[in-house]
């Protein structure tokens, strides 16, 4: 186990257009993006993860590194939770981050 990380952060990274807040204390991070569409832009808009996984080993490899650390990551897209990592032996996917990404594709 590679310890345990004590953080304190306010930070805005800004891509292009889109103002990414990551706030975070202790054991805790927050990743928030404005709106789907910021979110894909930074990821590449794709659900393809690494070869032989999909995107679900894809999101359970950074979920095994956050644990390691003893920290929780909380991805939120305008406000709503659509990924945690850190909190079980699994990424946790949200329903909005299903219905988000649906919405996105109808709405190109």
């Amino acid at each position: 186990m590679a310890g345990t990380i004590d953080i304190s952060v306010k930070l805005l990274v800004t891509n292009g257009d889109d103002h990414i807040a990551v706030v975070g204390e202790g054991n805790y991070l927050i990743i928030e993006f404005p709106n789907q569409k910021a979110l894909d832009r930074l990821t590449g808009g794709t659900s393809s993860g690494l070869s032989g996984g999909g995107p679900m080993k894809t999101l359970n490899i950074v979920n095994d590194l956050v644990r390691a650390v003893n920290m929780i990551v909380d991805v939120r897209v305008n406000g709503k939770t659509y990924v945690e990592f850190g909190k079980g032996s699994s990424a946790r996917i949200t329903a909005s981050a299903i219905f988000g990404k649906i919405g996105s594709f109808f709405g190109r």
